[in-house]
This record gives structure tokens, C-alpha cells and sequence, in this order.
């Protein structure tokens, strides 16, 4: 049986009176997968694949915890991130940061820079200026010449 593209389910489920399958070979985890962050629970993933509930959660209780919290995580990235930053500068003494390679500490130094630049909301990427006021000139000369042409 192939799996229904997880794009596309029917959320009104047709139950079906076949008996599921009890084999968890070749169970389509990428679909289950789908399904599950689509807010299906395991039943319900089950039959739309073709197999018991207990199957499905054979294949995915590893990853059930990290499935259901996902969103949760990318909704709190940025706190996330920043708590582990923190975390992690703080473990840093002045013996172990003088450890690091020179080449290391620079790099370190010079991400931190661009990092705290992008979150004060500054610009984190020099633009040549010149060539931007250079490529504007150029279009509008271009303009002007075909508007000439159309008179």
C-alpha cells in the first residue's frame, strides 16, 4: 500500500475495515513524520499508512518527543539560542579564552561583532555604495535613450 502525500490529507479519515498491517518493514517515516507535525495522532497516522498504532509508534517513539516540540523550538528559537549563548560565555574563563588559538579568538571576536551588530538592528554586510548610485545612472541614461527612440 503507498502512503497518501501528507500535502494533501483528508482530514475526515475513511476508516477502512481492512485489518492493519502488523509489519513495521517499509513504514514511509518521512510521510509519518509529516502527518505527525500536521497534528494527526498516532491512530489516525495509522491508518492513513496502512498499519496499526502500535506500529507507528514502534517506528517513531525515538522521535516523538523532538516531532511534537518542533514548533514549540522554532517559535523560541532566538530565546533559545541566546540562553545557550549566554551559557555558554559564561563558562569561559580568561586561562581558557587565552587557550584559544590567536586565528580562533579573532574569528570568535569578529562573529560575536556581526551577530550583536544584526541584533541592534545594524547593518551586518558592507555595500559599495558607488556601484549601486553608478548602476542607477546607468538605467536611467538607458530610459532616457529609449524614450528618445520612441518619440
Amino acid at each position: 500500500m503507498s502512503a497518501q502525500n501528507p500535502d494533501t490529507i483528508d482530514t475526515s479519515l475513511t476508516v477502512t475495515t481492512e485489518k492493519p498491517s502488523t509489519a513495521i518493514k517499509n513504514l514511509p517515516i518521512a510521510t509519518m513524520i509529516a502527518y505527525r507535525r500536521k497534528g494527526l495522532s498516532i491512530e489516525e497516522i495509522g491508518k492513513l499508512v496502512g498499519c496499526s498504532k502500535q506500529n507507528v509508534y514502534n517506528r517513531m517513539k525515538n522521535m516523538l518527543a523532538e516531532i511534537d516540540s518542533l514548533d514549540h523550538f522554532k517559535d523560541n528559537r532566538a530565546d533559545t539560542l541566546a540562553y545557550l549563548q549566554t551559557k555558554l560565555l559564561n563558562t569561559l574563563t580568561d586561562s581558557e579564552v587565552k587557550k584559544i588559538s590567536p586565528g580562533s579568538r579573532i574569528t570568535g571576536a569578529a562573529i560575536l561583532y556581526d551577530k550583536e551588530r544584526l541584533e541592534r538592528g545594524k547593518s551586518s554586510v558592507n555595500i559599495a555604495y558607488a556601484d549601486y548610485t553608478k548602476s542607477i545612472d546607468e538605467i536611467d541614461a538607458e530610459i532616457a535613450r529609449i524614450e528618445d527612440e520612441m518619440e
